[in-house]
């Protein structure tokens, strides 16, 4: 990656020069940091005395996807893409300082609200097909996708009560339980446009974030903040309880993730038109553990600063510019022309996964160059010019590459057998887009991997290797995951058995019942078993 004072500096040296007539004066901001894996990211603007000015970028679970400000108790456990919990701890001294009202987003459809928002469970009467969201599951097997549909409660609005974060903004479809309100959810996000995919770990952010300045911002002092938040950060001063669902049969389900608050970081800047870099190699304080107020706690001994956690949040990096954080580059540029689009652009979907590929759009200085790409997503409804910004936040694309090189992205955590619309933008370095390019395509049926555990058999029989424990292995990996009625019972037995299984492994008497009812199951994948050897 170019650093960002060289890049910045030849597009001011060119807007000064006759290669380009000016349009329009602009100023540019940019950001760079390293991250840690899995944060929730806000970087937003203040003035010198403290006022909010703007936000650059927040993450899109935060941003577009509700988790701020959705059905469920905020203390709730997590697991991947874990659908329940207002998380008004994720990002609190940016919310507050923002200070964006929203109506609060209670558990409920469109027979009213549910009264169980103390639950993850039992809501099928207020619930609709999940585009994102996945079942709530306390199993390691599947990290990183969703092993079964879900249908859950999008919410309500309660009346009276606010919230500081936007509900979520990526419902483009609706069934008969859900509330009016989750159809004006969409309307009232306004953090969308602005919200982008969490960052990988490990690297630095690129392209940077990018603040194209805004014309009624006047030159002067401010001070740009980034504020990160991690779940399950845990240590000796923050490990704080979870909230136990009022059934007791699903506390199993989830994991412990609230630990040490977000942190904060701070970079002075001069919005004056003469470049310069700015960093920071600390953090200047911390949010509330529970998002009770924005308070911005000043640092002390009770936040962790190894690397990963907490003021570890962001990396500490070395290079010509210093040792930092966060690095800040602030200047003037002038002449920014509308980017040309990328060309060439296609899909070719997997099971929860699809491929991009495009072309790297020509461009005549850095003043037309796309300096990064945008890419949007959303299920069953089109996507267009006049609705990208209303899509999903895709995950990071790569850096634009030389005119007419090939590039590619890859879309993650897709739906099975669900029609997409995608389009990109490439952004100049002033935040300018060209028009969009968009596709569609439909994911392909799922793809199970063989799972590893078959709990209540297992208990029942005292070992994973048990003949009998084998062939109903078989039986579920080559037969049940091959049909969606097979799928759906999986899934249900995955969800309900472990509860069961620790019960029955600490009892004998229950070992036996449950080998005794399992005696069926074990003739039918027999039978199975050797009808297939027949056939063969």
């Amino acid at each position: 990656m170019r650093s960002l004072a060289s890049v910045a500096i030849a597009a001011v040296a060119l807007a000064a020069s006759s290669i380009a007539v000016a349009d329009s004066a602009c100023r540019l901001v940019e950001i760079n940091f390293q991250p840690a894996a899995h944060l929730q990211l806000a970087v937003w603007i203040e003035d010198a005395q403290g006022n909010y000015v703007d936000t650059a970028y927040v993450t899109r679970s935060t941003g577009a996807l509700g988790l701020g400000n959705r059905p469920g108790n905020g203390a709730f456990k997590s697991a991947y893409r874990w659908p329940y919990g207002r998380r008004e701890m994720v990002l609190p001294v940016w919310a507050h300082k923002r200070n964006q009202l929203y109506p609060y987003v209670v558990m409920g459809g469109g027979q009213g609200v549910d009264a169980h928002d103390d639950s993850i469970g039992y809501h099928e009467a207020y619930s609709s097909t999940e585009s994102f969201y996945c079942p709530p599951s306390n199993l390691p097997l599947d990290a990183v996708s969703c092993a079964s549909p879900f249908v859950g409660s999008k919410g309500l609005y309660a009346a009276g009560r606010t919230s500081f974060y936007p509900p979520r903004a990526d419902l483009t479809t609706f069934g008969s339980f859900d509330s009016s309100d989750a159809r004006d959810f969409v309307r009232i996000n306004d953090l969308v446009a602005i919200s982008g995919a969490t960052p990988p770990g490990g690297r630095l952010i690129d392209p940077d974030i990018r603040w194209a300045v805004p014309s009624t911002v006047p030159d002067g002092q401010y001070v740009v903040r980034v504020e990160a938040s991690l779940e399950a950060d845990f240590n000796d001063a923050h490990r704080h309880p979870s909230f136990p669902d009022i059934n007791q049969e699903l506390r199993g389900f989830g994991r412990d993730a609230l630990g040490q608050p977000s942190v904060v970081y701070s970079v002075p800047i001069a919005l004056d038109g003469t470049p310069a870099i700015t960093t920071t190699n600390s953090a200047v304080g911390y949010g509330d553990w529970d998002g009770a107020t924005g308070t911005m706690h000043p640092l002390d001994a009770s936040i962790s600063t190894s690397a990963g956690s907490g003021v570890g949040r962001l990396d500490s990096v070395t290079d010509a510019d210093g040792t930092w954080r966060v690095k800040v580059f602030a200047a003037s540029c002038e002449g920014c022309r509308t980017p040309a689009p990328a060309a060439d652009f296609a899909a070719d979907p997997n099971d929860t996964s699809m491929k991009l590929t495009f072309t790297a759009p020509p461009s005549t200085d850095l003043l037309d160059k796309a300096r990064r790409y945008e890419i949007r997503y959303q299920p069953k409804t089109p996507l267009d010019d006049s609705n990208f910004a209303s899509g999903i936040p895709a995950d990071m694309a790569p850096a634009p590459g030389a005119a007419g090189q090939p590039q590619s992205a890859t879309l993650t955590g897709l739906k099975a057998e669900t029609l997409y619309y995608v389009g990109i933008r490439a952004i100049n370095a002033c935040g300018q887009p060209s028009t969009g390019v968009f596709t569609s395509a439909v994911t392909l049926k799922q793809k199970f991997v063989v799972l590893h555990g078959c709990f209540i058999a297992t208990a029942a029989y005292g070992s994973a290797m048990q003949s009998d424990v084998d062939l109903l292995r078989r039986f579920r990996d080559g037969a049940l995951l091959g049909s969606p009625l097979g799928r759906l019972a999986v899934a249900a037995y995955y969800a309900l058995s472990p509860p069961l299984a620790r019960a029955i492994a600490t009892d004998e008497r229950l070992r036996a019942a449950a080998r005794q009812a399992l005696r069926p199951a074990v003739a039918l994948a027999r039978g199975w078993l050797l009808s297939e050897h027949r056939a063969r």
